[in-house]
């Protein structure tokens, strides 16, 4: 059984060694899922609303010496997890924030930017967990899935 402090130091790790372009996906099957309408009805019901459970995720991916973490975004972002208002006012208190997007390109997830992949790591594990663990909810270390790309 992991704890909660052997994973956060394993995915600092992780972090600190990213090339350009790799990342850290940190996936919660062990969270209980929310319903969310992936579809709604159409055509006076002709075609049947058609739900998804979703679970929330934390990524971080190294873009150049920076990293960018990533927070599933509720639906009104355009992302997949739909966290209640409540939830949403304390990811920004935790330092998540909404993205300015460029033209063109719509950003569903909470954002937020670490300058120095290295020196910041263990600061973008701990929000990463920490996010996961007092939101999500995730109960257990062990209820978490890491994926990790080295290389982009």
């Amino acid at each position: 059984m992991t704890t909660w402090d052997e994973l956060e130091a394993e995915v600092a790790e992780h972090l600190r060694g990213l090339q350009e372009g790799g990342f850290v996906v940190v996936e919660a099957p062990g969270a209980p899922g929310r319903e969310l309408v992936a579809r709604p009805a159409r055509l006076g019901g002709l075609i049947k609303e058609r739900r998804t459970v979703e679970r929330p995720f934390a990524q971080a991916i190294r873009i150049r010496t920076a990293l960018r973490g990533e927070l599933a975004g509720p639906p009104s972002l355009g992302g997949t997890y739909p966290w209640t208002e409540e939830e949403q006012a304390r990811l920004r208190a935790l330092g998540w924030a909404v993205p300015v997007d460029p033209p063109g390109f719509a950003q569903p997830n909470y954002v937020h930017d670490w300058p120095d992949h290295v020196a910041d790591a263990d600061d973008a594990a701990a929000l990463l967990l920490r996010s996961l663990r007092e939101l999500g909810p995730v109960a257990s270390p062990d209820g978490l899935d890491l994926r990790v790309h080295p290389a982009g």
